[in-house]
């Protein structure tokens, strides 16, 4: 799994497993789907794909952090998010 913050105010939850169920860290860049699409290219040709979309900070979302079955996310809107 990989977390990641936006200036748009969501977290977005990555699958960083492949179809083989082999994951790892890795480098990614944007697919071909679009700037801001639901996937993204891995270098050896599989895709991660965004298992959920959180919203609720107003703006750019400083940090998001995993703690057990949590996230925690801090915004420059100065509000601290727990998510389930």
């Amino acid at each position: 799994m990989l977390i990641s913050s936006s200036d748009d105010g969501t977290i977005k939850v990555w699958d960083t497993l492949d179809s083989t169920g082999e994951g790892g860290p890795s480098t990614s860049a944007p697919s071909k789907k679009g700037r801001r699409g639901e996937e993204f290219s891995r270098p050896h040709g599989t895709c991660m794909k965004c298992l959920r979309t959180l919203e609720g900070h107003k703006g750019y979302v400083n940090d998001a952090k995993p703690f057990r079955q949590k996230i925690f996310s801090a915004g420059y809107d100065c509000t601290i998010k727990v998510w389930e």
